[in-house]
C-alpha cells in the first residue's frame, strides 16, 4: 500500500506562512493520494517527474510522443478520469464540484507549488506536442460548448491514448463507420474510403486517422472497392496522405464526360477582389458546415438536395476556372471538370443520361462538379416553336430538378451570365462576380507570374506593368510565357522589352487596337501590330 505522501513544502521566498499555498498544499496532497501517486517535488522550479504510480504503457505512450517530465506529468492527470474510477470524484472533490476531468486551471492551480503556471499553460497550447499529437482533446464530444471559460473547459485524452494505456487498440469515436482497428495479418488502422470522403467533415476525420495512427503506432491501411487492402501508409501518416489514397481507391468516375483534377492550388494563388475572394469563402462554408446547419440546427427538414451551388460570371481569364480548383482544394475534394461537348447528344434523352452521370459520379468519389461554359446547358428556356426547341426545355428543366437535388458541390461558370435561365440564379448559394482586375489586382498578378528563380533584367517592375495594361489574369500568364521562352532561346535574361513585346502579342490575340502611349518607351514594337481582321 502506498504511504500518504508529506504534504508539499511552500517556497521560502514565497512566504511559507501564506494560508492560500498552504491550503492549496494539502489539497495537492490530498488528490495525489487519492490517484494513489507520488507526491511532486518541492520547489516551484524543479521539473515534476513522471509519477511513480504511472501505468508502463503510459509512462511508454510519453516515450514515444517524447514528452518532457511535465508534460507526462499533465498528461497523467488528464488521463486519469478514464484510467482510475476514483480520479473522477477525487477531481470533483478537490474542486469543490464541477466536471470530473480536469481543467486548464485545475492542472495550473495543482501543479503551481512545484511549476510556474505559464510553465503549465504553454505545454497545454495548441501548439504545444499534447495537443500537436492529438493526446490531449477538448471538451466531450458529446456536450462541446458548456458555457465556462475557454481554461475551465474539461480536459480529456484522445480515445486511443487511453485505449493504447489499457492495453486496447480503438480508435477515435468519431471514426465509427469510417475507420477501425484491421484484424489479421495486416494489422493497422482500415480506412473505408467511400465513408470517408463523403463525411463533411472529411478533412478532420483523417486528421484523427493520422494522429490515432501515431498514438497507436499502427499503419493506415486504405481498402479498395472490393474490400481489399488498396493502400498501405506506414507510421508517420499524413491527414494529406490519407485523403489522398481514399480518392484513388474510389474508381467512380463520369469516364469521358469530365476530366478529374487533383487541385493543387490554394488561396494564395488565386487574385480576385476581396468581394469574391468573401463569397467564395462563404461558399466553402455551406458545404463545411451542412451538418450541423441542416441536420443539427432543422433547416433541412424541408429542403432537398444538401449540395453547395455558386455560380462564377465575369470575362475570360479572371480566374473563374481557377476559382473552382481552390474551392476544391479547401473542401479536400478532386475537381470533375465536365467536358459539355461529350454531354450534349442530339438522339433524345441522352443529354439527360450523360448529365445524370457526371453528377452521380461527383456525389460518390466525392468531387466538385464544375461546368465551364455552363450557358451552353443551362441557358434560358423559349417558347416552344418546333419540337427541337420542346426537347432544349425538357434539358433545362432536368437540370433544373437535378442540381437541386444532388448532394454534390456544383460550380458553374460563363462569360454571359444574361444567357442562364433565371430559374438557376435562385438555386444558387452564391453569384460570384469576376470582374476584369484594376491596376493594383493586376500587379499582384505580374508578381505572381514572374517568379524569382527566373533571370530578370533589373528594370522588370510589375507595379509599372500592372498599371499600364490593362489585361486579365490569362493574358498576362501568356504574356509572361511568351517573354519567357523568347529569352530562354536566345539563352539570356527577361528584358522589359520582352514584356512589352508579349503584350501587344496578346493585345494583336485579342482584336484590340493597343495603346501606343502605354507602350512607351517600346512604341516601335506596335509598327508591325495589328489587330486580326484589319
Amino acid at each position: 500500500m502506498t504511504a500518504d505522501p508529506a504534504p508539499l513544502q511552500a517556497d521560502p521566498e514565497g512566504g511559507a506562512d501564506d494560508p492560500r499555498l498552504r491550503a492549496l498544499s494539502e489539497r495537492a496532497s490530498r488528490l495525489a493520494r487519492a490517484l494513489g501517486a507520488s507526491a511532486p517535488r518541492p520547489g516551484p522550479l524543479v521539473p515534476v517527474p513522471l509519477a511513480a504510480a504511472m501505468p508502463e504503457p503510459l509512462r511508454r505512450l510519453a516515450g514515444r510522443l517524447g514528452l518532457d517530465p511535465l508534460e507526462g506529468e499533465v498528461l497523467r492527470l488528464v488521463a486519469s478520469a478514464d484510467l482510475d474510477p476514483r480520479a473522477g470524484p477525487a477531481w470533483v472533490a478537490w474542486r469543490g464540484g464541477g466536471s470530473p476531468r480536469p481543467s486548464t486551471h485545475d492542472l495550473v492551480a495543482f501543479l503551481a507549488p512545484v511549476s510556474p503556471p505559464e510553465a503549465v499553460l504553454v505545454r497545454l497550447a495548441p501548439g504545444g506536442r499534447l495537443r500537436r499529437s492529438g493526446v490531449l482533446a477538448g471538451p466531450e464530444p458529446s456536450s462541446p460548448g458548456t458555457g465556462a471559460p475557454l481554461l475551465a473547459e474539461p480536459l480529456r485524452a484522445a480515445d486511443a491514448a487511453v485505449a493504447a494505456v489499457l492495453g486496447w487498440t480503438a480508435v477515435d469515436r468519431s471514426l465509427a463507420g469510417k475507420a477501425s482497428v484491421a484484424e489479421g495479418a495486416e494489422g493497422g488502422i482500415a480506412v473505408r474510403p467511400a465513408a470517408l470522403l463523403t463525411d463533411p467533415e472529411a478533412p478532420d476525420r483523417a486528421l484523427r486517422i493520422a494522429r490515432d495512427s501515431a498514438l497507436l503506432g499502427l499503419p493506415v491501411t486504405v481498402e479498395g472497392e472490393d474490400g481489399r487492402p488498396f493502400a498501405r501508409l506506414p507510421v508517420p501518416v499524413t491527414a494529406e496522405a490519407v485523403l489522398d489514397a481514399c480518392r484513388r481507391a474510389s474508381r467512380a468516375d463520369a469516364g469521358p464526360l469530365a476530366r478529374r483534377v487533383h487541385p493543387r492550388l490554394g488561396w494564395d494563388d488565386l487574385v480576385v477582389s476581396e468581394a469574391a475572394c468573401r463569397q467564395l469563402r462563404a461558399l466553402c462554408a455551406v458545404h463545411e458546415h451542412r451538418g450541423r446547419v441542416l441536420d443539427g440546427w432543422g433547416f433541412g427538414r424541408r429542403g432537398r438536395g444538401r449540395g453547395a451551388r455558386g455560380l462564377f460570371c465575369g470575362p475570360p481569364g479572371t480566374g473563374k476556372t481557377l476559382a473552382a480548383e481552390v474551392v476544391a482544394h479547401q473542401l479536400g475534394m478532386d475537381l470533375l471538370h465536365v467536358d459539355v461537348s461529350q454531354c450534349v447528344s442530339k438522339w433524345l434523352g441522352e443529354t439527360e443520361k450523360n448529365l445524370s452521370r457526371a453528377f452521380e459520379a461527383a456525389e460518390a468519389i466525392p468531387a466538385v462538379l464544375f461546368f465551364d461554359e455552363a450557358d451552353a446547358l443551362f441557358g434560358e428556356r423559349t417558347r416552344a416553336a418546333s419540337a427541337q426547341d420542346r426537347y432544349a426545355n425538357l434539358e433545362v428543366a432536368f437540370l433544373l430538378q437535378r442540381i437541386e437535388a444532388s448532394d454534390a458541390v456544383v460550380l458553374l461558370a460563363t462569360n454571359l451570365r444574361r444567357n442562364l435561365d433565371d430559374a438557376f440564379v435562385r438555386r444558387l448559394h452564391q453569384v460570384v462576380e469576376f470582374p476584369s482586375p484594376d491596376a493594383m489586382l493586376r500587379a499582384r498578378l505580374w508578381r505572381r507570374e514572374l517568379p524569382p528563380e527566373a533571370p530578370f533584367d533589373p528594370d522588370v517592375d510589375p507595379e509599372d506593368l500592372g498599371r499600364r495594361f490593362p489585361l486579365a489574369g490569362g493574358s498576362i500568364r501568356n504574356a509572361a510565357l511568351k517573354a519567357a521562352f523568347g529569352a530562354a532561346a536566345e539563352d539570356r535574361a527577361i528584358t522589359r522589352r520582352d514584356l512589352f513585346a508579349a503584350v501587344a502579342a496578346e493585345v494583336r490575340a485579342g482584336g484590340r487596337v493597343p495603346d501606343r502611349a502605354a507602350f512607351a518607351p517600346f512604341d516601335d514594337l506596335l509598327d508591325d501590330v495589328r489587330p486580326e481582321g484589319v
